[in-house]
């Protein structure tokens, strides 16, 4: 695995340094999930035994390991374990020239079927969406759109979703609406005022479902 990824990485510096090009930055990143099994448990995975030896820009969380134990703790204790997964990929980190963050949420996602209401959905992305934006991870990605897993019991969807399999918008839908038209006009406001984009962790005190 190792091998396998310097080779990725040695083909997109190739690419970068051979193409010519300008206005755009081409970024290399390692998915990995399991996080909780290396840092609790020091069971081998790509965390610890492959993310040191490699070379890569960003790493992206699949972070369902942490986030579901997380929200069943809930408030204080939730966040303290969320940030003690994100601290240990960032400690797990090659060196890079890239200043700043460089954990990103690949996937995250609630089901209706785990919390039963829709509003309580988007009220613990919510709370997820503000550790993430108050850790500081340059991205946050909401799985997904529309629901692609059934319950092999119930033959229902799990409700990982915004737009139901009924074609409604959920209130975690609103709740990704609401925040990105807010933010964009923050955002503009702000750069106006001061002549520069704010910092992530300026927008948390007014998200929330």
């Amino acid at each position: 695995m190792r091998e396998w990824l310097l080779l990725r990485e040695k083909a997109i510096s190739d690419a970068r340094r051979h193409t010519p090009h300008s206005g755009v930055n081409v970024y290399f990143y390692v998915e990995i999930n399991l996080v909780q099994k290396a840092m609790k448990e020091g069971k081998p995975a790509i965390v610890n035994q492959v993310l040191p030896h490699i070379k890569t820009d960003f790493v992206s969380y699949s972070s369902y390991d942490v986030t579901k134990s997380a929200m069943r703790e809930g408030g204080e204790a939730g966040r303290k374990r969320f940030f003690e997964a994100l601290d240990y990929i960032e400690k797990n980190l090659p060196p890079s020239d890239i200043k700043g963050k460089r954990v990103m949420i690949g996937e995250y996602g609630v089901t209706l079927e785990s919390v039963r209401d829709p509003q309580e959905q988007a009220k613990q992305i919510a709370e997820l969406m503000k550790w993430s934006l108050e850790w500081g991870c340059p991205f946050v990605l909401y799985w997904q759109l529309y629901c692609n897993e059934i319950n092999e019991r119930t033959q229902k969807h799990r409700g990982y979703w915004l737009i139901d399999d009924k074609g409604v918008k959920q209130p975690v839908w609103h709740l990704h609406h609401d925040f990105l038209k807010k933010a964009n006009a923050w955002v503009s406001d702000y750069t106006k005022q001061h002549g520069h984009p704010p910092g992530q962790a300026a927008a948390v005190p007014w998200l929330g479902p």
